[in-house]
């Protein structure tokens, strides 16, 4: 469009069209590939129309006056600043059908595993030349003062700021969204946690917890678990194996897949899932993310107050590392090794990650980083991708220990984690493709299956078979990215809980072929572990309970991030977050929520467990 000059209230019409357009233009993207119910796809077309209606009637206004209009150049800035917000926004959405969580924000750099980066950059840099026509054409503005109804403009803004008053309105807000998630991860950063005497007394849903305030260490308890439901005893102590398969959610694995969506996605799992003396869980979710924390939290039955990137104040910072490192915690490997076990990890990355710092923390006796299985293992470079052992090299590394170690009569824990299956990525060269292999997600499900299925046989032919418990779980559930939202349709939003796979093999066959979780999540791994040792009486910091003992309640809390906006209650398999729980669940959400700042605090003072090491 070629104009000689335009007048300010054309010139501000056509940036409020241009903000609308750029956001709608991501929607369309999304509702046209994935599904969305009609209530949705109205509210996210009718919210940013309800903005830009506020940003055109409000600086119309500002700009009447003549004080304010000589400074109008500065309407160009915030014109950009809101555009590259609904970018950011009309993005995230189209590739995840939610707006920026703080944890996204928290761990941006997650997006370098983009698979699509060339086809999602020209996504992103499609509303640029409109920004540059925009700024070009604001030297031919009228030099003449913008005359408005300002009673009439004052009376419309009043109205857009009431509806954003309304819960089902504001949620659906990209600038809103975007400013309440960063005020937050600011406030948390900025403002210490809260202290135990604000922790509400009043409360009748203390039962879900232990906590003895009075004490030094309010956490530590010396029960496990209270009721021995199965009669575990041992006169030997049993081996136990745990596999945490990255990012893995229960719906991609056949034996949980009761519609039998992805036909035949994990065969290998399904066998195994099938032979006597395997307990499926069901109802069971994750209780936070992402890796960090899904680990730590998984081990240790807490919720960690630190993740993996986190802007530079999580674990991935090395100097951060270095401290989180010593902090003491009454992780599964570390009471384990009172009782002379040898603990073990298995890790995909070099030695020097920060994640293998994690796993010092967490006090594992030996970690095999990728390039110590490659030298005392596998003995070949070739596993190797990206810097790290693929799937085919960590769970070859496995079978090699264990093969190695068939005669060794100490008793072993030893743990698994794997990152083939990590968010954004696809499988590498020479991988299992599922079917046509067009879903990422599908591709890496599968062929982490195809390479786990051969440790799994494997284990079933070998000794360790007649005294191991093997679990395989997972993190944390799968991210919504866009591979996720196109093949998993659904009206609801998407969240980063779901439910999760837990299949334990117990050798002895004392266990029952199915337990329902009823709701209850990975904070019960821990201490349903001990249980199946037998193990009851230890000082331990575990806010879970056993799965195996008797818990008559069936809600629980996730909590995804640091901040209140990432914690959901999961209540009779529904997933509620926290700020539209129903309302008699509140208090039951406030309690938790509460819980686990307290939680917070306290390890961010390493006082969540204290230990004689000598004794270990």
């Amino acid at each position: 469009m070629n104009m000689k000059e335009i007048s300010l209230k054309r010139y501000l019409l056509l940036g409020s069209s241009f903000l609308y357009i750029f956001f709608i233009f991501f929607i369309r993207l999304y509702i046209s590939k994935f599904s969305l119910s009609l209530a949705e796809s109205l509210l996210y077309c009718l919210v940013p129309f309800l903005e830009v209606s506020f940003i055109y009637l409000f600086f119309s206004i500002i700009f009447s006056f003549s004080v304010f209009y000589k400074r109008l150049h500065v309407f160009k800035y915030i014109f950009f600043l809101i555009g590259i917000i609904y970018i950011i926004q009309g993005f995230t959405f189209f590739i995840s059908g939610s707006f920026l969580s703080s944890l996204a924000i928290e761990n941006w750099r997650d997006y370098q595993y983009f698979d699509n980066k060339i086809r999602y950059l020209l996504i992103i840099l499609t509303p640029i030349p409109f920004c540059i026509y925009y700024f070009n054409i604001f030297s031919k503005i009228k030099s003449i003062n913008n005359n408005v109804n300002k009673s009439v403009f004052s009376l419309f803004i009043i109205i857009i700021i009431s509806l954003f008053t309304i819960n089902g309105i504001r949620n659906h807000s990209a600038i809103l969204s975007l400013i309440t998630n960063i005020s937050e991860i600011v406030s948390e950063v900025c403002s210490p946690y809260i202290s135990s005497s604000k922790i509400r007394r009043d409360l009748s849903v203390e039962k879900f917890f232990n906590i003895d305030e009075e004490k030094e260490y309010p956490f530590l308890k010396m029960n496990v678990y209270v009721n021995n439901k199965y009669s575990i005893t041992h006169n030997n102590k049993p081996n136990v194996i745990v596999l945490f398969l990255e990012g893995c959610s229960a719906r991609f694995i056949d034996i949980y897949d009761i519609d039998n969506k992805f036909n035949n996605l994990t065969p290998n799992i399904d066998e195994f899932a099938k032979i006597k003396g395997v307990c499926k869980v069901d109802n069971y979710f994750n209780h936070t993310a992402a890796t960090y924390r899904g680990i730590i939290g998984t081990l240790t039955s807490g919720y960690p107050l630190h993740g993996g990137f986190e802007n530079g104040s999580g674990w991935e910072n090395r100097n951060n590392a270095s401290i989180y490192k010593q902090t003491i915690v009454s992780s599964v490997p570390r009471l384990l090794q009172s009782f002379n076990y040898k603990t073990i990890m298995f890790s995909p990355f070099v030695t020097g990650a920060p994640f293998n710092d994690m796993c010092k923390m967490l006090y594992f006796n030996v970690i095999y980083t990728a390039d110590k299985s490659i030298k005392e293992l596998i003995n070949s470079n070739s596993y190797m991708y990206q810097n790290m052992l693929s799937d085919k090299g960590i769970f070859l590394a496995l079978i090699k220990y264990l093969s190695e170690n068939e005669n060794d009569k100490q008793a072993h824990f030893i743990s698994l984690y794997n990152r083939g299956t990590h968010v954004f990525s696809d499988i590498i060269e020479g991988g299992k493709k599922y079917e046509d292999g067009e879903n990422q997600i599908l591709n890496r499900i599968h062929n982490l299956d195809y390479e786990l299925g051969k440790f799994l046989r494997y284990f079933k032919q070998s000794s360790w078979a007649s005294n191991t418990y093997l679990i395989i779980t997972t993190d944390h559930a799968t991210f919504p990215e866009p591979a996720y939202t196109e093949i998993i349709k659904q009206d609801t939003p998407y969240y980063f809980v779901d439910r999760i796979p837990l299949l334990i093999y117990d050798p002895y066959k004392g266990l029952p072929d199915n337990i329902d979780a009823n709701s209850r999540n990975s904070l019960d791994l821990a201490p349903t572990i001990l249980n199946l040792l037998g193990i009851q009486e230890i000082e331990n910091s575990f806010l879970g309970h056993s799965l195996l003992d008797l818990y008559p309640y069936n809600i629980s809390m996730s909590a995804i991030g640091k901040v209140l906006k990432d914690r959901y209650i999961i209540v009779d398999g529904k997933i509620y977050p926290s700020d539209v729980v129903p309302k008699k669940y509140k208090k039951e959400t406030q309690y938790f929520s509460e819980y686990i700042d307290l939680y917070r605090s306290y390890e961010k003072n390493n006082m969540i467990f204290h230990v004689n090491d000598d004794n270990y």
